[in-house]
């Protein structure tokens, strides 16, 4: 008897265009999640400041690679598996000495719920006016998302391959693959600008393994 797995399929739930508080130490928006096998991303902005915390819904969402710098900006993204469905609330947290808070947000189904992201990757900021993030996929038919900010309010609009999800101009533009990358490997994801320094946050999304089944549909003695 032969049991098989079966990856299923990935698709893009919802994306919040991006949000800000200007002043204030914190910045609360609502993101709707539907489907099953649900996963949310939140790429946070802060000026003066780190994030200290981001929430889904009330439950804390962990933090994805490192926070990069700019002067006295700080950029950072974030997870949550399962989020729950319906319209909650993204609440981004700074520290006392946060200046401005921008949050963007972008939910998949069909996400493995364990062990994500797949894979993930951070770069900038730098001026390079086409940008592109590459990382190496794990598991079969991932998709990837990727967040965008270019500094001094600039406009990052997306480059090869790339499929722009939230569109808010001069504040932070979410991406992704918009399909799955099979067979697993080294994949991209680019942005353009013109004339600022952008970064970026790049993660591959592990699609959910169906349960395993009996691929030998009849046995003889």
């Amino acid at each position: 008897m032969e049991l098989k797995q079966t990856n299923l399929a990935i698709a893009f739930d919802s994306a919040v265009n991006a949000q800000i508080q200007n002043p204030g130490t914190s910045l609360t928006f609502s993101h709707t999640c539907s489907g099953s096998d649900r996963i949310l991303y939140v790429m946070a902005f802060t000026r003066s400041d780190v994030t200290t915390g981001v929430t889904y819904g009330g439950v804390a969402m962990s933090q994805v690679g490192t926070t990069i710098t700019q002067g006295t900006d700080r950029y950072s993204i974030w997870q949550l598996i399962a989020p729950a469905t319906g319209a909650n609330n993204v609440v981004i947290t700074g520290g006392a000495s946060t200046s401005l808070v921008i949050g963007c947000s972008q939910s998949y189904n069909g996400a493995k719920q364990s062990s994500q992201p797949d894979n993930n990757t951070q770069q900038g900021p730098t001026t390079t006016a086409t940008l592109t993030s590459t990382l190496t996929t794990v598991a079969d038919n991932c998709w990837t998302a990727l967040f965008a900010r270019a500094s001094s309010d600039g406009i990052t609009s997306a480059g090869t391959g790339t499929t722009q999800r939230s569109t808010t101009a001069g504040l932070v533009q979410g991406y992704d693959s918009n399909g799955a990358i099979t067979p697993a490997g080294s994949t991209s994801l680019q942005t353009t600008q013109t004339s600022q320094s952008t970064t970026h946050f790049m993660v591959s999304i592990a699609p959910a393994v169906a349960a395993a089944t009996n691929s030998n549909f009849f046995q003889f003695m």
